[in-house]
């Protein structure tokens, strides 16, 4: 659903087409706040977006389109997502004896990404790779006619079919070395409802799918009638609010799912009781196996 759409259905409930007691561009920002709302409450819809590997970047910045992280993957391998403080306590007893000052100088495989905060916009590695070891993986071939002037590091060289050639080749702080980070999070709406110029587009589309996108109509509502003006009905308000936070609840009890929540045809579950083969029963008269599906012989 675009904007236009979302604003003809709240103007024709507000009984204002015309956008005489309304304007229109109250109405957009009234939009644009309700998706804004939606998506705090919901971290529905997320996207996901890859970011180069760097050697000698100790943090890696949340792509624009991502507002909340909600993980990262190395090379599609999951990262563990720990804080500032558990990387505190962990590593106390690490300083004395390694010589290093903090964690966040520890250079290696990268086995931990800090998150301080839900919104954060970098990320720091621990440890991070500064060699092309760390991170146990091949250049590309085409980098044999064109060593990189660098520090020393060195990777192995590999054909097309992906065998080594026997070649290695040097490579600098600051390489793109081919592999991504995967960032996985709440979509970022900012700016989704403008156009390049910073106004509101009339055709652009809700970042909500079209099963949800009429809760925008109802925050648009909500706020149209909280307005403080000869108009604003706080009854109205909080009834088109109710709708919205419903709509929310509901995506959140819907898109949530889990192991058993694809519980029909093939991945229908059965519950099998298993009957000891050799169990027989005395039932008023002789003994008799049930695995026979037969009646005693008298």
């Amino acid at each position: 659903m675009n904007l236009t759409e979302i604003i003809t259905r709240a103007a024709r409930l507000l009984q204002d087409t015309s956008y005489r007691r309304w304007e229109l561009q109250e109405l957009y920002a009234y939009v644009e706040d309700a998706q804004q709302e939606w998506l705090r409450l919901t971290e529905y819809p997320q996207v996901q977006s890859d970011v180069p590997v760097v050697l000698g970047e100790s943090s890696i910045a949340v792509p624009t389109n991502i507002s909340v992280v909600k993980n990262v993957r190395l090379q599609g391998m999951q990262m563990k997502v720990q804080t500032s403080l558990g990387l505190d306590q962990y590593y106390a007893s690490e300083h004395v004896a390694s010589g290093i000052e903090s964690w966040k100088s520890l250079t290696g495989t990268p086995l931990y990404i800090v998150q301080d905060e839900r919104s954060a916009q970098q990320l720091r590695i621990v440890p991070y790779p500064t060699e092309i070891h760390h991170l146990q993986t091949l250049v590309s071939a085409t980098s044999a006619s064109n060593p990189i002037e660098g520090n020393g590091l060195l990777a192995f060289v590999v054909d097309a079919d992906g065998e080594e050639t026997g070649q290695m080749v040097e490579l600098s702080a600051g390489t793109d070395t081919g592999w991504v980070w995967t960032v996985e999070g709440v979509i970022d709406s900012t700016n989704t409802l403008r156009a390049g110029d910073g106004s509101y587009d009339p055709n652009a589309l809700s970042v909500l799918p079209a099963m949800y996108a009429e809760a925008l109509v109802y925050g648009c509502l909500e706020r149209a009638y909280y307005k403080e003006n000869e108009l604003r009905n706080l009854n109205k308000s909080q009834l088109w609010r109710s709708k919205f936070l419903q709509i929310a609840n509901d995506c959140q009890r819907r898109e949530g799912l889990n192991g058993l929540s694809n519980n029909t045809g093939v991945n229908r579950q059965f519950m099998s009781l298993p009957f000891p083969r050799k169990t027989r029963f005395r039932s008023g008269g002789p003994l008799w196996n049930p695995q026979t599906l037969a009646p005693p012989s008298s």
